[in-house]
């Protein structure tokens, strides 16, 4: 059966990362690794006659299997038996035979085991073969995600530190640790809104001394992957030392199609009413409620007087501050809205270079890792992705994490 929707398509663009790991049969075998790449016999050229090639892909008990194909192109044959052909087989759901070049789009197992058969006849034809990735994903209950081996549970309702972490024990979980670059991208993706707590408590100054690992994570897992704030002068909050809450706020950049909808983050040198916070440089921020394409945004921030959209100049400390105003209760209104992506005004030009809407050239770096992505866009957002300690008592959305058979170890 296929499977479509933003969640499939990330868990693929994981994937493609991953394949560098991956484990890959010629011809037959039983692959259990998590994730690999099955493919005719001789890809990328084409197969040889009388082939006769059987795969069985087999995930854990507690897990599904995603089967996509890269490319597919084998002979026409109005009942494809009578050729050469595909066939996929899933001993707790259907079975599909496959020829010709039409896609056979994303299969997903009902169980947690494929079987894979691939037969051509005695002629010897060219330009045909095919070539699919598989994954293993757990099987998650309803409101979860799955990614790996666990359960995501992505909470819209804002909390304490404290009371998220209760929240996500009575689940059967436990706040959210993060152990890979992947697991950081998942977590970004489908987060909630800007502040999101995960289930790490700082042991000093996070980041102090160059030591970005000074935390633990609550499930007791190891402390062996780290997305902290990476700062030069400033960051946003400095006054807690231990114990506190772990949140990810919007840092990074990246681009995205100005068409997009997505809220704008305004700035000004004074304040235009109570869902703005103003510091003492002078300058002023403000978030929508609504969400615009980048022009309309931008004009929305101009219809305030002396206001346009955020620029971060040539300091870090509009960043900075802006961050803080996300971690903060009285700034920001809570609840923000259901977005972890921010409009803010840069934009690249007709050359391919970027600058802030108020002209100032791109002298601090705070684009996301990969970013900006060739052809993903030409306008910029905040994203939700640096780690900041932040006292528990601050409200924010929270991922809870657990193995779906209630277990939070790795």
């Amino acid at each position: 059966m296929n499977m479509e929707g933003g969640a499939l398509t990330f868990v693929f663009l994981v994937l493609s990362r991953l394949l560098g790991r991956s484990a890959s049969q010629e011809c037959h075998g039983v692959l259990t690794d998590p994730v690999g790449e099955i493919h005719s016999p001789g890809y990328p050229g084409s197969y040889p006659p009388n082939v006769d090639c059987q795969w069985v892909i087999q995930a854990l008990a507690t897990q599904k299997i995603l089967l996509s194909f890269n490319y597919f192109n084998l002979e026409e044959h109005a009942d494809c038996l009578s050729g050469d052909y595909l066939y996929v087989s899933d001993p707790e759901g259907d079975s599909h035979i496959f020829c010709g070049s039409e896609d056979p789009g994303t299969i997903e197992s009902v169980g947690n085991t494929l079987y894979v058969h691939f037969i051509s006849d005695e002629d010897d034809e060219s330009g045909f073969g095919f070539s699919a990735t598989y994954m293993a994903m757990t099987m998650c209950e309803g409101g979860w995600e799955g990614f790996g081996s666990h359960c995501y549970f992505f909470s819209e309702e804002e909390m304490a530190f404290d009371e998220a972490r209760t929240d996500c024990e009575a689940r059967n979980g436990q706040l959210t640790s993060i152990h890979s670059r992947e697991e950081q991208l998942f977590i970004q993706e489908l987060a909630k809104t800007g502040t999101v707590w995960i289930g790490a408590t700082n042991t000093g100054l996070l980041g102090e001394d160059d030591d970005p690992f000074g935390f633990e994570f609550l499930d007791g897992t190891p402390s062996d992957y780290h997305n902290v704030w990476q700062w030069v002068t400033d960051r946003p909050l400095s006054s807690c030392s231990s114990g506190c809450g772990t949140a990810m706020v919007p840092d990074r950049w990246t681009n995205l199609d100005c068409t997009e909808h997505r809220p704008v983050i305004c700035e000004s040198v004074q304040s235009h009413g109570d869902d703005w916070y103003c510091f003492d440089d002078p300058v002023c921020f403000h978030v929508s409620t609504r969400s615009f394409d980048f022009d309309a945004g931008r004009s929305y921030c101009l219809d305030f007087w002396g206001a346009d959209i955020l620029s971060i100049g040539a300091t870090e400390r509009h960043q900075a501050i802006l961050a803080l105003c996300f971690e903060h209760d009285d700034r920001f209104p809570h609840p923000l809205p259901k977005w972890s992506e921010f409009w803010v005004g840069m934009r690249q030009d007709a050359t391919g270079d970027w600058s802030w809407a108020d002209g100032s050239p791109v002298d601090v770096d705070r684009w996301d890792e990969g970013s900006p992505v060739a052809g993903g866009g030409d306008c910029a957002v905040t994203v939700t992705s640096s780690w900041d300690d932040l006292q528990g008592s601050y409200p924010a959305s929270y991922v809870c994490k657990m193995s779906p058979r209630g277990s939070f170890n790795v």
